[in-house]
C-alpha cells in the first residue's frame, strides 16, 4: 500500500531489465540488451524499419500499418509486447503479486500488443500464478498523472543519500 521508491530513486524502472529480445540493442541509458530497447515505443518504430519496413516517425504510425497488415509492423509489434510480457512474468514469479498493472502509451495502441503481451506473460508463469493476468489501470489514460500526484502524499520508505558517508 505504500510506493517504494528504492536506493536510488529508480525502483520499477523495468526498462533497462535484461531481455534476450533485445540482444547487442543499444539502449538510451547506454547499456545494451535492456527491455526498453526492443518494447518502448521508439524502439518498436525503429525495429519496424530495421526488418525492412518504411520507417515512421512515431509508434501511432507503425500501429496503423500493423491495422492493416504490414507484417514488419506486426512483427515489431509483437516481438516488443513479448518481451515485456516475458519480462512481467518473470517479474511476477518472484514477486508473486496479486495484481499487475500494466500502463503506458505503448499498451494502448491495440490489441495485436495488448494480446501478445499477455500471452507471453502467462506463459512464464510459475503454476501457483497461472490465474493472474496482466491489467490496465484503475486511473486509465490519467493514471501517470495520478500516479504523479500521489507522489506528493507519499513518502520514501529510506532517503537515499547522494554521497557515500553514514548520516
Amino acid at each position: 500500500g505504500r510506493m517504494l521508491h528504492g536506493a536510488a530513486g529508480i525502483a520499477g524502472h523495468l526498462g533497462h531489465l535484461p531481455s534476450p529480445e533485445a540482444d547487442g540493442l543499444p539502449c538510451t541509458c547506454g547499456a545494451t540488451g535492456h527491455l526498453e530497447a526492443i518494447a518502448a515505443g521508439p524502439a518498436i518504430t525503429a525495429h519496424c524499419a530495421r526488418l525492412g519496413g518504411q520507417r515512421a516517425d512515431r509508434l501511432q504510425t507503425v500501429a496503423e500499418r500493423a491495422a492493416h497488415g504490414d507484417p514488419h509492423a506486426m512483427s515489431a509489434i509483437t516481438l516488443g509486447a513479448r518481451a515485456m510480457g516475458r519480462a512481467l512474468g518473470g517479474l511476477a514469479n518472484a514477486l508473486g503479486p496479486h495484481r499487475v498493472v500494466v500502463t503506458g502509451g505503448v499498451p494502448r495502441i491495440g490489441p495485436l500488443y495488448w494480446d501478445a503481451l499477455c500471452a507471453a506473460f502467462t506463459a512464464e508463469l510459475m503454476p501457483p500464478l497461472r490465474a493472474l493476468r496482466p491489467a490496465p489501470p484503475h486511473g486509465g489514460t490519467d493514471a501517470a498523472v495520478l500516479g504523479a500526484a500521489a507522489l506528493t502524499r507519499t513518502l520514501p520508505l529510506h532517503h537515499p543519500h547522494t554521497t557515500g558517508a553514514a548520516t
